[in-house]
């Protein structure tokens, strides 16, 4: 209980420190995973180089090679990608209706980790990354990385061949609409030998920023 309004307080806190209204709808939909996959598309690499594999996607059980404390992150279902296997990158997106020129914050918890599934871990580069694409992406270009208008909000990379792991942390970031439509996207990739991969995200928040605080939606008031 202690742990869940906690939580809450400190993502009270985060928004009104960075000029968002209070009141202001939260413009992703299904962003805590309590709905399984609703409103979510998942992807996986147009290149799966192992057999067609594709990467496979948990929101509710954990993973069997990672599971961070405390599970669920909020008391509530939290999502999981897991099980990604020699050079297999996916993920979830979901397209967001904006207003261009105007901008944005996007805010939320993620965890994640390799682990071998031999007995020592051969993965060369593992990454994770939550990204904001210009209009309606497709699976293929956020496969295929960032352009000149995408803004990537976090992105954590590990490379070597140790098993790795990061708890529990918030991501925070900022993006000024370039058009009518945006693409959020969660991306977990790697590439090496049979080692598995597992991120997970929970409480995803994109507001539109206010400044000065408080100011009603409204009146259409941006950033200076």
């Amino acid at each position: 209980m202690f742990k869940s309004i906690f939580c809450k307080l400190v993502v009270l806190v985060f928004l009104i420190n960075n000029g968002v209204a209070l009141g202001a709808a939260n413009l992703v939909k299904n962003g805590n995973f309590e709905g399984g996959s609703s409103e979510w598309t998942e992807w996986s690499s147009t290149q799966p180089w192992v057999g067609g594999a594709l990467f496979e996607h948990d929101y509710a059980n954990g993973s069997d090679i990672w599971t961070p404390e405390p599970y669920p992150y909020d008391g509530v279902h939290t999502h999981s990608q897991r099980k990604g296997i020699t050079n297999i990158h996916g993920g979830l997106y979901q397209v967001i209706n904006v207003t261009k020129g105007r901008r944005y914050t996007v805010s939320g918890q993620w965890s994640g980790g390799i682990g071998g599934l031999v007995l020592d871990s051969n993965t060369l580069a593992a990454w994770y990354e939550v990204i904001i694409y210009d209009g309606v992406a497709s699976a293929a270009q956020i496969d295929a990385g960032v352009e000149a208008n995408d803004v990537t909000i976090a992105k954590k990379t590990h490379e070597g061949n140790s098993v790795y792991s990061f708890g529990w942390e918030t991501f925070s970031g900022t993006f000024t609409a370039k058009s009518n439509q945006i693409t959020l996207a969660l991306k977990t990739g790697k590439v090496g030998d049979w080692d598995a991969i597992a991120a997970y995200h929970d409480n995803i928040l994109l507001y539109e920023f206010y400044w000065p605080m408080f100011v009603p939606a409204t009146t259409g008031r941006g950033a200076p």
